[in-house]
């Protein structure tokens, strides 16, 4: 295939936050095997994110799963092409790793070989700290959408997400800072597939877009507001202004809180913290972070 060394699977496949935080991953093998040849395998539940991955740095090559979560024989021959192949489905080196590591530290510790034996967690270290905030490079134009905020109010993929309700704030909350915003004199355009849409509140629907049609509006607003998700992961790895809403959801995270939070690339980002859940959050605080914008 390539007379430099190959490698598939550079990336988590199977959840869109996953794919994302591993980006770090294709920048590392690149400096660690200079010219090499890199393949993403993605999960077919993720098939959507593949788009926002098409010149990616580094990354010459996506392959997508015939099958949901599981390699099928056509896969694992494909993988066999490789010299080296990445487990795709590798477990977590610590269920309590937020507690040490960012997210995406993590996900560079999980990094496996097919057949055994593991990267050695030290050489994180071979990248800049700007190295290890993922990236996208964006290949597709966009429109601006003037004093226009995106809100994505719920996380996961489906409603039957379990920890939607841990990660999101009540639909109370939303329908308060969807009637500030409009106050402010901002369009707020929902995205995602969220219930909370009301007809009392002018809120522009646009929840029927595909993912990559909803990122690409979302790329043109003036600020988005996210929850720990991959929306945010995404829009994260753009760089856009960006407001985030997280608190320590998963059991016995009782430091390191901001662990599992999606990273902004250029550092537009503010952080807004649950103390105690998601629904402490004021949401006074999040009109002051837009604000700050301005």
């Amino acid at each position: 295939m390539s007379k430099f060394p190959s490698f598939i699977s550079c990336l988590r496949p199977s959840r869109y936050g996953d794919i994302i935080a591993s980006l770090p991953c294709l920048t590392y093998l690149e400096k660690r095997y200079p010219d090499s040849y890199k393949c993403a395998y993605i999960d077919l539940s993720c098939a959507p994110i593949a788009p926002f991955l098409l010149n990616q740095p580094y990354l010459n090559e996506i392959r997508i799963s015939e099958k949901v979560d599981t390699f099928s024989d056509n896969d694992k021959y494909y993988f066999s092409k490789y010299d080296y192949a990445f487990n795709p489905y590798a477990l977590p080196t610590d269920l309590e790793y937020f507690n040490k590591y960012h997210f995406c530290e993590e996900i560079f510790r999980m990094t496996t070989l097919l057949g055994g034996g593991r990267v050695n967690p030290d050489e994180y270290n071979i990248l800049t700290e700007q190295e290890k905030r993922p990236y996208l490079h964006r290949w597709f134009p966009i429109e601006r959408h003037e004093k226009t905020i995106a809100v994505w109010p719920k996380v996961g993929y489906n409603n039957k997400d379990e920890t939607i309700n841990l990660r999101s704030p009540s639909n109370e909350f939303w329908h308060g800072v969807y009637g500030d915003l409009i106050d402010l004199g901002y369009k707020v355009v929902q995205l995602g597939f969220s219930d909370i849409i009301t007809t009392i509140i002018p809120v522009i629907d646009l929840r029927s877009l595909s993912l990559f049609d909803s990122i690409k509006f979302a790329l043109g607003c003036d600020i988005n507001i996210c929850c720990d998700s991959g929306s945010g992961w995404i829009l994260g790895a753009y760089g856009v202004n960006q407001i985030l809403l997280y608190t320590n959801y998963k059991k016995n995270h009782t430091q390191n809180f901001n662990a599992i939070c999606p990273v902004n690339y250029w550092n537009n980002c503010q952080y807004l913290y649950g103390i105690g859940g998601i629904n402490n959050i004021n949401p006074e605080d999040v009109l002051e972070a837009v604000r700050r914008f301005e």
